[in-house]
């Protein structure tokens, strides 16, 4: 695509919708192609002119924009920086691959060989009879897509997979203080091959929270504990919804359980000010092989950080975890936020890069909690700023937890030792706001392919 142009896409029209030939749709955007019913990956070329704050195209950080998008039957899933530069008048190879799995697909998108997308699960793609459309944008300048040497291959009777059954846990359910809410759901009893969430927020009668939100869905472990399932921070002021793959709890979601949504929202009971939620569970067909059966927690709560009054160290004790009998795989699971602003921004648990060490059995693990794609986020745009780097969160994002793969060592040994550990970390503005701190939830999930859960 030549100088000039705003960007071009791919997609897979239905043709139950669009005919088996003709024309596609008329786009207002086609490298954002939001097509009902529709696959569609966009590429888009145009160079933002401003550093607006709070505006859809504003470059606030001066990133390079070449941007690769998917997109599902109208809304935008994910939007990533593409490694290679495509902008300009050279051709590039473009390989795009969808895989129908149970609950979605997996999508591989390939720029000159360079995966952008690698296998990533989109929830919710099933199988269609498609065929295959091009499409571009461009403002006042005249200029040129090419597409050359197209080659489509399908494989398989697009009917293998059937459709996941939905259960319903909250629907039209006005969040207007912290909660928790709570509602008994009945899953079916056998366990899912595959669980993904679906989370939708909506503009309720009193109308929205102005604020960035912290939130998640829990499901009870037992009498005195709850299991955070997803965890995501609200968008400024507008309605979205996100898919979120919870399989790894699958052996919960089994039965009668108490599942309870939490948005730490204070719009005041009886004024229907907030947030509405909707809330479904995707299950697919029963699981087989190896798939998960237990979990051990580790840490749950807020822990101040910076204050040598109350150091981390006292909150993250280390933890000592049994290995059930017959386990083939572990995972352990940390799932951090950071939160509190100072007056000085570069002095916050919100705005502030820290790094951590997680030991198992001895073994140091190392990871900065920081999240520097907000100005990529698909629910865009909002109201504040959505588009600033922040500590492991992005207003309007599915917090993406650090999932560490237990060792085959660790796991032979029949026992595990995991201790976290945070960069020194003096706050310089103790007593003059909220105090900085971690929002987190430390898990050990097991996986086994023989026997029943081990938790239940």
């Amino acid at each position: 695509m030549l100088p000039g142009a705003d960007g071009y896409a791919l997609a897979l029209l239905p043709v139950d919708r669009f005919g088996v030939e003709g024309p596609g749709p008329e786009l207002p955007a086609w490298e954002e192609p939001n097509i009902p019913g529709a696959f569609a990956v966009g590429f888009d070329v145009y160079d933002p002119p401003t550093n607006k704050r709070f505006g859809s195209d504003g470059n606030l950080y001066n990133k390079p924009q070449r941007e690769v998008s998917i997109h599902v039957n109208g809304r935008e899933r994910f939007n990533r920086l593409s490694p290679v530069e495509f902008r300009g008048d050279v051709f590039h190879r473009v390989c795009v691959r969808l895989v129908h799995v149970d609950g979605g697909a997996e999508v591989s998108v390939l720029v000159d060989g360079v995966a952008v997308y690698d296998r990533v699960f989109v929830a919710d793609l099933l199988p269609y009879r498609n065929r295959l459309c091009f499409g571009g944008r461009t403002g006042a300048v005249h200029t040129v897509l090419d597409v050359r040497a197209v080659e489509a291959v399908w494989r398989g009777d697009g009917g293998a997979i059937p459709a996941p059954v939905e259960v319903p846990a909250f629907a039209g359910t006005v969040i207007e203080w912290a909660g928790p809410y709570v509602q008994h759901v009945h899953f079916p009893e056998h366990q899912a091959r595959r669980v993904v969430l679906r989370y939708v927020l909506r503009k309720p009668p009193g109308g929205w929270d102005p604020w960035d939100r912290k939130a998640c869905i829990r499901v009870r472990l037992d009498e005195t504990h709850w299991v955070e399932l997803a965890r995501l921070i609200t968008p400024y002021a507008r309605e979205w919804e996100w898919w979120v793959d919870v399989t790894p709890y699958a052996f919960l979601l089994r039965g009668d359980r108490d599942i309870a949504a939490v948005i730490e929202t204070w719009g005041g009971k009886g004024k229907g000010k907030g947030f509405e939620l909707d809330t479904t569970f995707e299950m697919s067909a029963e699981a087989s092989g190896l798939r998960p059966v237990g979990i051990r927690l580790l840490w749950q709560g807020n822990v101040e950080i910076g204050n040598p009054d109350k150091p981390a160290s006292v909150f993250f004790v280390p933890r000592e975890v049994e290995i059930p009998p017959g386990i083939a795989r572990a995972l352990v699971r940390l799932t951090a936020t950071g939160h509190g602003m100072n007056p000085n921004s570069k002095n916050a648990a919100e705005f502030m890069p820290l790094r951590r060490t997680v030991s198992i059995n001895g073994r140091a693990y190392e990871n900065t909690l920081w999240r520097d794609d907000g100005w990529l986020n698909p629910c865009r745009p909002q109201a504040g700023t959505w588009k600033f780097s922040r500590a492991g969160w992005s207003p309007g994002a599915v917090v993406v937890p650090w999932d560490i793969p237990v060792s085959a060592e660790a796991l032979r040994s029949g026992r595990l030792r995991v201790e976290y550990y945070l960069d020194s970390y003096l706050n310089d503005h103790r007593g003059k706001t909220h105090p900085p701190h971690y929002w987190i939830e430390g898990q050990v999930i097991f996986f086994a392919t023989t026997g029943d859960s081990v938790d239940r």
